[in-house]
């Protein structure tokens, strides 16, 4: 299940790939909060670069929602409600609009033909509420989702509280964490709520038909009908607290959850711009107040007026309710009624304005802000911005053009802004949120630089003007438009296996502003009209000319760093908290020291009802894997190995991947730090044939992303023991298959990364400034990696190809800037990496494409390699030399919060200890840390795992108290050992919680690469299984006792103040590497402290 955390950009932090809205889509807001779910644990492959030929254009998110279309279960031979279904579509077919059911009125009946699907759209006939369902048959991943308008009118983050406090019990539910107790009694494959600029949305998924009940009477009730408690407020938003509670001579500090989480929240430098730029382009509008909060406001908000705030937006006439799925609407509609809506009467109607007043001449916004939290160059951490206002989203089909348009321009690397400020030399990267934004009431277009110098801003405002004027004269490349439309194709096609859930936010947006959330799924009508418009030379230049250079609704917007951002903020905060210390009597304190025992005795007491709520048991999983792989290995001993995934319903989409193994240990010593990189820019750079323009225009025109990385696979048995390989992969349409393959053998057999060194320094600088910036992102993974990187080997390597290491790395290229250097070695590697001995071939595709791809592949791939070189076993399984240091290291950076890392060895993945780690991780997670580390300590989110490789992790995510957390999770074999800490509950839900995963549907590529790359196959897993559903109190116990009581362990905090997060006596104990995070601390053996 995936968990998210935190705020999540229109840019994907630490990646190439930018994610922009579309008439179809609405885009992300450059404000969406989640509530924190734990934190996720996250898994990165390989380097910061964009593979193949990402796109930075308004299309983006629309092939997103597109490719998120589920893949029918594929690995589900039979929807185990098969016959009802049919009897279901009988009943269902036989509506007709008009049709009063249950007290829903049928508005529509739509036919979606490009998705298979049918849209049904209903109203409350006594409240008004939307309804809108999707109907899937044959989907086995249900989803539903609540949406609430919620318009803030000020910076207090009352929509991001209220999301929070509504989530904390209701009336039919007066639990406690009602939320976290439910992610432990269900089998969901997705659960979560975000505040949004100007909504608040509630979704959840599962294939489970009695949990997809027991979570929307949970949904519906916690939104409907919270009990929103003062003191629930106060844990959640923000409260007075001493630093010992019960100490009122202690120091006084404001705490909360949604405080803690925005402080760290605005230390991120791109989401300080994307609030700060909102501001300024927006002003007077509900997009200028940051929905999440602003630390200085947050503690300005009252208890009345959250209350107040939930009475004029949570109410069924202001709700809009989406579900997706196989299970029957009637059933839902009825469930709805009787336990909800029929309980309310209807709100007269209601206008949010969203519109900005229209400016009559530009504006010029400088602003300070924070530093990046990893610098390249610290002359050059200006962010620049022009950002315009652009058409009336009512006309839905000029917002598709326009995004269409965005992506044509932003395209990387053959748009023409690329070409004008990257390729120019001019800046290493795109400034935060570029590109078209229709998630908010008038859509922005945003384009700038970051990494830049002040001296520079002036140029880079001339470079956009000029490239402006340069599609006006010379207009777009058609092979450009050719590639973005066969984009959209493919991304029509293609399906991914949580549609339910990543189409919400679309079709939400989509539905606020313009009362059609079909339109989300007009793909093709618009894909027509807009041919027929391209007929007309000057369609594109025509739009530029009015929204771009004859547009006064434009703000020029700089960003400089402010050196004393964070001491600042904390100067601002003790000032304030010193106000309130001298006003305080004796009473106040008492009663500030009495509030605390309330809360806390309040969630003591609430902890008592948790058996209200409905559940799932270990009953309602099923002993045998429910997802038996398909691949089959064609012939045995043969080369190339074939394995074929033959399945059902790819809807004319082929997967290829080519797996082949090599050695580290015969790849020269000063060759082996390129490794990491090699994978990505190989996919780029281009070949003696195409340079990186064609082949980029290859790559898009014929295939959905060509993606090459090194792969570590670890042994299953043995700890630390692991091989190396190449993984290459590609997927296109069934038509394209030849062409496909033809350019993957092209790539492979002659790829030059001499051919262009400008263009290849500026992918290290683009992706060096990605790493830079992305850091307070997901700094948990950054954390857990660094720690577990000093006592694992295989992890030693994967902090190089995706941790702290490869972020130094990629910091050294872009400043050495040797780019021949890099590119010979880059070179050289080749006859190490790309081989064709011993290789892999998997294929995914339908029956009747099965002979024509094994022939092609091994035709117009595996023949046409010449490199025959072998690796020997004996190479292979040697291993370079590791020395584990078990240490504590603080890598020091700008930020006002902290990340948590820590590590222990444990047991290979085959074992039977392997298994129930599992099951101890989820118990540990659930009980024990998000009570200590989030309700207690503070931190936004904390988690808890067993990786494959055999190294147990903690970690928590934007944490005030570190040294604290370290303390608890010291103390986890003692706590797990307490006459409580394991109940038949606990196991219970733990195992539930460990199968929301297991059978959380994946896409049949993917499930057969977990076998043919990996060697999980299902007899391992179905003894894995077999070990989680046994799993007694004893075994769990005596487990966590084994192996997590062992002092060798390895600890890495991230975060800002070193002095303050760890207490004085063991400062001595741990290795602090300030903000440059150089290479030197990879040598430290001591557990001195050491200032770098």
């Amino acid at each position: 299940m995936r968990k998210l955390v935190g705020t999540r950009h229109l840019r994907s932090e630490g990646t190439k790939r930018l994610v922009f809205s579309s008439s179809l889509s609405s885009g992300k807001s450059l404000k969406k909060h989640q509530n924190g779910l734990g934190v996720e644990d996250a898994k990165s492959s390989s380097l910061l670069f964009n593979n193949g030929s990402g796109r930075r254009g308004g299309i983006r998110l629309m092939m997103e929602a597109c490719e998120s279309f589920q893949e029918r279960n594929f690995h589900h031979p039979m929807n185990p409600h098969r016959k009802e279904l049919q009897s279901v579509v009988y009943q269902e077919k036989s509506l007709k609009e008009g049709d009063v059911i249950d007290g829903w009125v049928l508005e529509t009946i739509q036919e979606l033909k490009e998705f298979d699907l049918v849209a049904y759209r209903l109203k409350h006939t006594q409240t008004g509420a939307e309804y809108l369902h999707l109907d899937a048959p044959f989907d086995m991943n249900n989803c539903f989702a609540i949406t609430f308008e919620t318009p803030p009118n000020d910076d207090t983050g009352i929509p991001h509280i209220l999301e929070h406090t509504t989530l904390c019990g209701s009336e039919k539910y007066p639990v406690r964490d009602l939320f976290f107790n439910m992610m432990k009694r269900s089998l969901n494959t997705y659960m979560n709520a975000y505040t949004a600029s100007d909504h608040t949305t509630y979704p959840f998924s599962t294939q489970n038909e009695k949990d997809f009940y027991n979570l929307m009477s949970v949904y519906l009730d916690s939104t409907l009908k919270p009990r929103i408690l003062n003191t629930d407020f106060k844990q959640e938003g923000h409260r007075l607290e001493f630093e010992n509670p019960l100490d009122p001579n202690s120091p006084l500090k404001i705490k909360g959850v949604v405080y803690n989480e925005m402080k760290g929240a605005m230390s991120d430098s791109n989401q300080f711009f994307g609030t700060q730029l909102h501001k300024a382009i927006l002003p007077g509008t509900i997009y200028a107040f940051n929905s999440g909060g602003e630390p200085q406001a947050i503690p300005n908000l009252t208890y009345e007026e959250l209350k107040n705030f939930h009475k004029q937006n949570y109410h069924p006439s202001r709700a809009k309710i989406f579900t997706y799925g196989c299970f029957s609407f009637l059933k839902h509609i009825k469930f709805m009624n009787e336990n909800a809506f029929s309980k309310f009467s209807a709100l007269p109607p209601r206008k949010v304005p969203k519109q900005v007043k229209r400016f009559t001449e530009p504006k010029r916004v400088e602003v300070l802000g924070p530093p990046d939290s990893m610098v390249i160059d610290e002359q050059k951490q200006t962010k620049f911005a022009i950002a315009y206002v652009m058409n009336d989203k009512s006309d839905a089909f000029e917002t598709f053009s326009l995004s269409f348009l965005s992506a044509l321009l932003m395209d990387e690397p053959r748009g023409v802004f690329y070409k004008n400020i990257i390729a120019s030399g001019l800046a290493p990267d795109f400034a935060p949120y570029c590109g078209f934004d229709s998630s908010v009431g008038d859509p922005i277009f945003t384009i700038g630089a970051q990494g830049i110098a002040k001296d520079q801003v002036e140029a880079v405002e001339k470079a956009i003007d000029d490239t402006f004027h340069e599609v006006i004269e010379n207009g777009i490349d058609q092979g450009l438009i050719d590639t973005v439309l066969h984009s959209l194709e493919l991304s029509i096609k293609k399906k991914s296996p949580n549609f339910g859930v990543n189409i919400c936010f679309p079709v939400f947006s989509n539905w606020i502003h313009n009362d059609d959330p079909i339109s989300t799924f007009k793909i093709n009508y618009y894909l027509d009209r807009l041919r027929k418009e391209l007929e007309n030379p000057n369609f594109f230049k025509d739009k530029i000319k009015k929204y771009f250079l004859n547009n006064t609704h434009k703000v020029i917007f700089v960003m400089n760093p402010d050196p004393n951002y964070f001491d600042k903020q904390e100067a601002m905060e003790a000032a304030k908290l010193d106000s309130i210390v001298m006003a305080l009597s004796d009473s106040d304190k008492t009663r500030i020291v009495e509030e605390y025992k309330e809360m806390e005795e309040t969630k003591v007491e609430q902890a008592k009802n948790v058996e209200i709520l409905p559940t799932l048991t270990v009953d309602d999983l099923s002993r045998k894997i429910i997802d038996v792989q398909m691949v089959q290995l064609v012939k045995e001993k043969a080369e190339p190995e074939f394995h074929m995934n033959v399945v059902k319903g790819t809807n004319g989409i082929i997967h290829v991947t080519s797996i082949v193994p090599f050695s580290l240990g015969e790849v020269p010593e000063h060759l082996q730090k390129f490794v990491p990189i090699f994978g990505d820019l190989l996919v780029r750079v281009g070949t003696s044939k195409w340079n990186y323009l064609q082949l980029a225009h290859q790559i898009e025109l014929y295939t959905g992303g060509v993606d090459a990385s090194p792969v570590l696979v670890p042994s299953l048995e043995k700890i630390d023991e692991f091989s190396f390989a190449l993984k290459f992969s590609s997927y296109c349409l069934e038509r394209n298959a030849e062409k496909m393959v033809d350019l993957m053998r092209e790539i492979y057999t002659d790829v030059n990364f001499l051919g262009d060194l400008n263009f290849l320094q500026n992918c290290i600088d683009q992706a060096a400034s990605d790493a830079a910036s992305g850091i307070l992102h997901s700094g948990h993974h950054y954390a857990k990696t660094h720690a577990a990187a000093n006592i694992s080997f295989y992890d030693s390597l994967i902090n190089a190809t995706s941790g702290i290491d490869a972020m130094r790395f990629l910091k050294q290229l872009s400043t050495e800037a040797n780019t021949e250097l890099i590119a010979t070695s880059l070179q050289e590697l080749v006859p190490y990496l790309l081989r064709k001995r011993k290789m892999k071939i998997l294929i995914t595709c339908e029956e009747h494409q099965r002979d024509r791809m094994m022939r092609i592949m091994e035709r117009h791939f595996y023949e046409a390699i010449e490199n025959e070189t072998v690796t020997s076993e004996a190479k292979m399984k040697a291993q370079l030399e590791f020395k584990p240091k078990f240490i504590n290291t603080y890598l020091s950076i700008p930020s006002s919060v902290s990340f948590v890392g820590r590590a222990l060895v444990t047991t290979p993945f085959a074992t039977k200890d392997s298994a129930l780690l599992r099951v101890v991780s989820s118990i540990l997670h659930s009980n024990y840390l998000h009570q200590e580390v989030r309700e207690r300590g503070g931190a936004y989110g904390s988690n808890a795992s067993q990786s494959m490789n055999g190294v147990f992790t903690f970690s928590s995510y934007r944490d005030p108290n570190p040294n604290r957390t370290i303390g608890i999770c010291s103390n986890v074999a003692e706590w797990i050992q307490m006459k409580d800490s394991v109940t038949p509950k606990t196991i219970q839900e733990a195992k539930l919680q460990v199968f929301q995963h297991l059978d959380s549907p994946v896409t049949p590529h993917a499930h057969a690469q977990s076998k043919v790359v990996f060697g999980i196959d299902d007899e391992l897993r179905q003894f894995r299984r077999n070990v989680i559903l046994d799993a007694t109190r004893n075994e769990i116990i005596d487990t966590c006792v084994k192996y997590l009581s062992n002092s060798n362990v390895a600890t890495t905090i991230i975060g800002g103040n070193f002095e303050k997060d760890i207490s004085n006596e063991t400062q001595r104990k741990w290795v602090v590497v300030r903000e440059e995070m150089d290479n030197s601390f990879n040598d430290m053996q001591s557990n001195n402290t050491m200032t770098q």
